[in-house]
Order: structure tokens, then sequence, then C-alpha cells
């Protein structure tokens, strides 16, 4: 029982964090469309949503299957709250949200001229594409496929201007 309650603790504890995270993101992007220069967003693939949905289900399966086994129990609840609260995270920031002059990743603002390098790599066992980004400070993240074009296409126009 105690290992049910550490691993439930942990979950609520990762999934809390996570949803902090993306009411931080949701307040950044809902005040930054009401301001000028104008905001505009590309909607990403629901691809992240659908495998965090598929992982939360896992997870209650696994939870159900193993109620005897207190450890599989424990894992299996800790991976569904943690699977909630990515799956908020992913519904939050769907979308790829930029103006004239940069970008949003999560609630932080992006020059485009403080990109480093955009290029298209495997991911998930080499079955799907994802597009990396690097920026001169050293912050690597993955944005969507509608989202590439548009950002290849801003910093590529930046370079060229500057």
């Amino acid at each position: 029982m105690i290992i049910i309650i550490l691993f439930s603790v942990l979950g609520l504890f990762l999934m809390s964090k996570r949803i902090r995270q993306s009411i931080q993101v949701y307040k950044t992007i809902k005040q930054r469309l009401t301001q000028k220069p104008q905001l505009y967003s590309v909607r990403s693939n629901w691809f992240s949503i659908l495998s965090f949905v598929l992982l939360c289900i896992v997870g209650c399966i696994l939870t159900i299957v193993n109620g005897k086994n207190p450890s599989m129990a424990g894992l299996g609840i800790m991976v569904v709250l943690i699977s909630i609260g990515e799956l908020i995270n992913a519904i939050t920031i769907n979308s790829f949200y930029y103006d004239d002059k940069g970008f949003y990743f999560y609630h932080k603002y992006f020059k485009f001229t403080q990109v480093k390098e955009i290029k298209k790599v495997k991911g998930m066992f080499g079955l799907i594409d994802m597009y990396s980004v690097e920026t001169k400070s050293g912050d690597l993240f993955s944005i969507s496929s509608a989202a590439y074009p548009v950002l290849e296409k801003k910093v590529k126009s930046t370079i060229s201007k500057g």
C-alpha cells in the first residue's frame, strides 16, 4: 500500500507541475493575442495528443490488471497521472504562435535571429519525422511539421535581411 501511495504522490506532483506550466503558457499566449503586433498561429498535428491518450489508457489497463501487485498498480497510477498532465500540456501548446520578429515555444519568446539551426530528424524509433530547433543560447526543442515551413521561411528571410 505504501508503494501505491508513493507512486501516486509522485504522479500527482509531476502532473501538477506540468499543469502549472500549461497554465503559464496559456496565460502568456492569451495576453499576447490581445497585443500588437498581431500574433499568428499554425495548428500542429494531433499525434502527441493521441499518444498521451493512449498512454493514459495503457496506464489504466496496467492498474486494473495488476490490482494485486502494488508496485505495478502504483506504476500504472503514476503513468495515468503523468499522462493526464502531459495531455493537458499537449492540448495547450498544440498551436505554433509567431509574429513578424519571433515565436513562442511554451511560455518563452524567441526572436528569429536567435535560431542557430533547424533540421529534420527521425523520431519514435525512426518511424516519424521530427523537426529540431537549436538556438544560439543552446535551447533545443522540437516543433511540428506544420510549424517547420513557417519557421524556416521566417528564419531565412531574417538572415537575408540582416
